[in-house]
C-alpha cells in the first residue's frame, strides 16, 4: 500500500504513543492492525488507549512494567469504572471537556478490539470487556 505523506506522519505518531505510553505487548496489536486500518483510525485508537493506560496507572497498575498476562487481571468492575471515568470531566491543555456517549461508546470499542486480539491469539485466558455492557448512545 502506497501511503501519503500526511498518512506517515499520522503513523508516526501513533508508533510514538505506542512506544512511549502503552505496555511493550500492545505494538502487537498496532502492527497488526497497520493495513486493516487508516492511519487515523490507529491514531484515535492510540489516544484511546493511552487514556485507557493511564487510568490504570491511577488504580495501581504500573503500565510500564505491565505484561500481556496482567490483561488477565483486568476485571469487568475496572472496565465499568474507566467507561464511567470517561464520561467525566477532564483536564486537557486547560479546557475542560466531557465525553460524549459517541465517544465513550468508541473507547468501549476500542477496548474491546484489544482485548478480542489477544484472546483469539490465546494470549490471554479471560476478556473483561465482554463481560461488559456496551455503552449505550442517547
Amino acid at each position: 500500500m502506497n501511503r501519503s505523506q500526511d498518512d506517515i506522519q499520522v503513523l508516526k505518531k501513533v508508533n510514538m504513543i505506542v512506544k512511549e505510553n502503552l505496555p511493550g505487548f500492545a505494538s502487537r496489536y498496532f502492527s497488526y492492525n497497520m493495513d486493516l486500518k487508516t492511519p487515523r483510525s490507529l491514531y484515535g485508537y492510540a489516544l484511546d488507549l493511552k487514556l485507557f493506560f493511564e487510568y490504570l496507572e491511577q488504580v495501581s497498575y504500573k503500565v510500564d512494567k505491565m505484561t500481556i498476562k496482567d490483561l488477565e487481571t483486568i476485571t469487568p468492575d475496572i472496565i465499568e469504572n474507566y467507561l464511567e471515568f470517561s464520561y467525566s470531566h477532564y483536564d486537557k491543555n486547560g479546557d475542560l471537556k466531557k465525553c460524549s456517549d459517541a465517544a465513550v461508546k468508541r473507547k468501549y470499542c476500542v477496548l474491546s478490539s484489544f482485548f478480542s486480539y489477544f484472546y483469539r491469539l490465546d494470549m490471554i485466558a479471560t476478556n473483561a470487556v465482554d463481560k461488559v455492557q456496551a455503552p449505550r448512545q442517547k
